[in-house]
């Protein structure tokens, strides 16, 4: 199994601060219309400096921050930050890639796409993030998988604004 990069934990650790914690932040991830320039809300400052409190976190924060990935700004007693698109992207195919958790009986995840012939790149670049994944090629652009990452793929096809070309189904086979 793939282990995520140090930056990877950092942005993995924030999105899980995000989700976990919302009776003490300001955020709604609800609709990825709302993020396509970034995500951003507010923790306690003891939260974040307990985040970055080892080197490594620390330093993988620092690049981050030169990616302009994330940024950060202290208000009172509360850390204000703000993931990027690429950050947000970035995480979304990190949690389908390392996803080990399978879907129940014989019900699998299918990605139908039919990418225009000037959106090549982007065609092929999906096709390898899909077998990245752990994707089986059925036919050329239908890829199927028995990872429960069906909300995950639905989620990164519309924050890359993907959806008059691809769509993702829950299947039974």
């Amino acid at each position: 199994m793939k282990k995520l990069k140090t930056s990877g934990v950092v942005l993995h650790e924030l999105l899980t601060s995000l989700s976990c914690k919302t009776d003490w932040m300001i955020l709604g991830f609800t609709n990825p219309y709302e993020y396509r320039n970034a995500m951003s809300g507010w923790m306690p400052r003891e939260e974040w400096d307990r985040i970055f409190e080892k080197q490594k976190k620390k330093a993988a924060l620092t690049r981050l921050r030169k990616k302009n990935w994330v940024s950060n700004r202290i208000q009172g007693e509360r850390v204000i930050f703000q993931l990027s698109f690429d950050a947000l992207v970035t995480i979304l195919k990190e949690q389908i890639i390392l996803s080990d958790k399978r879907l129940r009986g014989n019900k699998h995840a299918l990605v139908i796409f039919d990418f225009p012939e000037v959106a090549k790149k982007a065609r092929t670049a999906f096709r390898t993030f899909l077998k990245e994944a752990g994707f089986l090629q059925k036919q050329l652009s239908v890829w199927i998988s028995d990872k429960d990452a069906v909300h995950q793929m639905k989620s990164l096809i519309q924050l890359l604004n993907l959806e008059k070309w691809a769509e993702v189904y829950t299947v039974e086979i």
